[in-house]
């Protein structure tokens, strides 16, 4: 059988389209988040002089999605002025500040004209290094705060919040664009809250000195 010109033209502009919606980031929409943050924070030393520096990053891998989420919160803190390790390595201690990201999908819808999703994300962040009260099983238990009587150690500052993040899409656009999208306010969200909660408790504690 032989395809004439146009059939063959035809054949290659489907699957161009075909390919660019499956494995290319390309598109124009506009979008909508809607964010409900539960965020926890203590600390025992002075935490004024914290420097935004170095910054030891976990992020909890399940899905292929966790790289991409990975690789934005990289981006988005160092945007807030750290300068961010990976590693995939749990610690009691890593000497350095330290956060712990996991992220849970609940639903994700995609059409190339409406995406829309919800998220869960967790952080627990140590300006220590030190792990023992973070909650790294990703539970969702308030260990950030429960910091015993009878330990007469200082704690720069404990940070765990939890993120409830809705998302939703409208325009044109290929599945890894509204995925890339997706990722990159899951980080936005995380580093901006993380920034938040650093220089509300620095204010704390320089009333306190």
């Amino acid at each position: 059988m032989e395809f004439s010109k146009k059939q063959i033209t035809t054949f290659i502009i489907i699957s161009f389209f075909l390919f660019s919606f499956a494995f290319l980031d390309l598109g124009l929409g506009s979008s909508a988040s809607y964010k409900s943050p539960d965020i926890s924070a203590n600390f025992t030393g002075n935490i004024e002089n914290f420097f935004y520096g170095d910054i030891i990053l976990y992020v909890h891998q399940d899905e292929i999605f966790d790289s991409i989420v990975e690789r934005e919160l990289i981006t988005a803190l160092e945007k807030e002025g750290f300068s961010v390790t990976v590693t995939d390595e749990l610690r009691d201690d890593y000497g350095s500040p330290f956060i712990f990201v996991k992220s849970t999908v609940g639903t994700f819808s995609y059409t190339p004209i409406y995406s829309n999703s919800d998220v869960y994300v967790q952080f627990d962040f140590s300006a220590s290094g030190e792990t023992k009260y973070l909650d790294l099983e990703g539970f969702g238990n308030m260990k950030a705060v429960e910091l015993s009587l009878d330990d007469k150690n200082d704690y720069p500052l404990l940070i765990q919040g939890n993120i409830s993040l809705y998302n939703e899409m409208t325009g044109l656009f290929t599945y890894k664009h509204y995925q890339n999208h997706l990722a990159r306010k899951i980080a936005t969200s995380v580093a901006g809250n993380l920034d938040l909660i650093i220089r509300h408790n620095q204010r704390i504690s320089s009333n306190n000195n």
